[in-house]
């Protein structure tokens, strides 16, 4: 394990396309994010809205989840990568409970994400329960950043976590895989373009952890789409992205009808017309 986020794992991010297993959040911010996680779920996994709530900008009515995204360990390894101007972009979820065969394809995030450049933009996805290839845990493709970006097909596969089922035409050999194994608190980060992807949970245990999607203050949306950010540090400079506020509560009408806003901006890129 790395404790937070050096020139050398800079380095390794640069030529992998990814680094694991990076120490980001101290024991007790691991430990709060675990507790509004296990409240999240038990007071809400019922309402026909969590999928959602999970899956797109999560930061705008979970004030927790915004607030890891401002953890000073989180913010260091987002600056030595971005700049010290970012901003996130998004957040989600990515929970899975035991026993599920939600799954991700091999896949590339940049596909459907209509921001340039692609190197303006970095996901640090900090696990928030032990992960493992066991329980669900991602696996990265070493140096398939550097392939540029692949032809993906959409898919009716209804256990995919995408909800477009997305994944990438070529061939994967999964020899060449490299497993993620985190504890709470530990991130991995990766580049937009490298290939990754998991297998459903099998386990008796909750695969638990929140994405964050940062963007420098150069990035901006591809032209023809719009986008909004929250400012997290530095100069507030992005004149491209609307800025998403800080939930004052969790699941406030103010945050969701907030979030409403943010999905119309972003819905000619979700939408597969």
């Amino acid at each position: 394990m790395t404790s937070g986020f050096d020139q050398t794992t800079l380095d390794h991010y640069t030529t992998d396309g990814f680094v694991d297993c990076v120490r980001l959040l101290t024991t007790e911010e691991a430990t709060e994010g675990r507790r509004h996680l296990d409240g999240f779920i038990r007071d809400h996994n019922e309402n026909p809205q969590f999928g959602d709530w999970c899956y797109f900008k999560s930061h705008m009515i979970l004030p927790w989840v915004a607030n890891l995204a401002m953890a000073p360990g989180v913010i260091n390894a987002a600056t030595r990568i971005l700049g010290p101007d970012i901003l996130l972009w998004n957040s989600f979820v990515p929970i899975k409970a035991p026993g599920s065969e939600g799954h991700f394809a091999w896949h590339q995030d940049a596909t459907y994400w209509y921001l340039t450049p692609v190197e303006g933009v970095v996901t640090i996805w900090v696990a928030l329960s032990d992960v493992s290839p066991g329980n669900g845990g991602m696996s990265f493709m070493p140096g398939s950043h550097l392939l540029g970006q692949l032809p993906h097909e959409m898919t009716t596969d209804n256990k995919s976590m995408l909800r477009r089922g997305q994944r990438v035409l070529n061939d994967i050999d999964e020899q060449n895989a490299v497993p993620s194994t985190l504890e709470p608190g530990d991130a991995s980060i990766h580049h937009p373009l490298t290939l990754h992807g998991s297998a459903g949970n099998p386990s008796d245990q909750w695969r638990m952890a929140v994405s964050l999607n940062f963007v420098s203050a150069d990035a901006i949306p591809n032209p023809g789409y719009r986008e909004s950010a929250l400012y997290i540090a530095g100069e507030d400079r992005n004149t491209s992205m609307e800025r998403d506020p800080m939930p004052a509560e969790a699941l406030s009408s103010e945050a969701l009808r907030a979030l409403d806003y943010a999905v119309s901006l972003a819905a000619e890129r979700y939408s597969d017309v």
